[in-house]
């Protein structure tokens, strides 16, 4: 195992990368997911794919890969509440990526939900269309709670 990593931790990114609206603490919330990610790694990934060996490129492609589906999914939600919950997303085969993904990022969603919070932005025509699905699923479940004894 090589020495402990000595370089500094990335900065935030910018809020370009979930679009117009996004605000930076929660891009400080999800910079702190991947960082702690990152912190298991033995190394930046462009350096672990450069330095040749295949146990390397595989580790730094497999964390490549795992942050760019965990950011698409947290960008379409929207919420630091929403990646929070669903966590991170480790790289797998399609299959299994189609047959587990949607149950857990359901699983994630409810648990905001429950929170008495969205899951969803507002940043985009379609977080608003989600949200206004969420607000209208909250109405009806606390008009259900009304009427029953």
């Amino acid at each position: 195992k090589s020495p402990a990593r000595s370089v500094a931790p990335a900065s935030p990114p910018s809020p370009q990368l979930l679009g117009p609206g996004s605000d930076r603490r929660t891009l400080a919330r999800l910079h702190r997911i991947v960082a702690r990610q990152a912190s298991l790694i033995e190394g930046r990934p462009v350096e672990m794919y450069r330095r040749g060996d295949n146990a390397a490129k595989h580790l730094a492609q497999d964390f490549a890969e795992s942050c760019l589906l965990s950011l698409a999914v947290w960008r379409r939600f929207g919420t630091a509440e929403f990646a929070e919950s669903l966590g991170w997303l480790h790289r797998t085969d399609y299959a299994a990526m189609c047959a587990l993904l949607p149950q857990r990022v359901v699983d994630a969603a409810v648990e905001v939900w429950r929170q008495g919070r969205h899951a969803v932005g507002s940043r985009t025509a379609a977080q608003r269309a989600a949200r206004a699905a969420e607000d209208r699923a909250w109405e009806l479940g606390h008009a259900s709670a009304a009427v029953d004894p």
